[in-house]
């Protein structure tokens, strides 16, 4: 994140975030657990609907499946990591998105990812 901070910088008193700061709460924890440094990589095909089934890390498959139980906030955190280029994190985010799509028909793909849910939507 401080290599995108750096790359943005204009000098001036005020910095201009493309996230809201709960997104970068959750994206300061994400950084800070892996030290820094670019977890495993998830391995391609996913191999089942779990996250704890395709990401090399416990830690990992536990936070995104608890972010992913409230859907928006999945999206809002890959569209900031993607804004960011954490790519780590974009690829965790897209695998936890394609868990809740992968075996679903079109009607309910489209209900998982309509941007605004309603109270009869399927939560995942």
């Amino acid at each position: 994140m401080s290599k995108y901070i750096d790359s943005q910088s204009t000098g001036k008193d005020k910095l201009e975030c493309p996230a809201s700061s709960k997104m970068i709460r959750l994206i300061v924890e994400y950084i800070t657990h892996h030290e820094g440094k670019s977890p495993d990589p998830i391995q391609k095909p996913l191999r089942g609907f779990k996250m704890n089934k395709n990401v090399p890390s416990d830690w990992d498959a536990q936070w995104i499946d608890e972010i992913g139980s409230h859907r928006m906030n999945l999206f809002r955190l890959a569209k900031a990591a993607e804004n960011m280029g954490i790519r780590s994190l974009i690829d965790l985010a897209c695998a936890k998105i394609a868990c809740l799509v992968k075996g679903c028909k079109n009607r309910d793909v489209k209900r998982i990812l309509v941007s605004k849910p309603t109270t009869d939507m399927l939560i995942l």
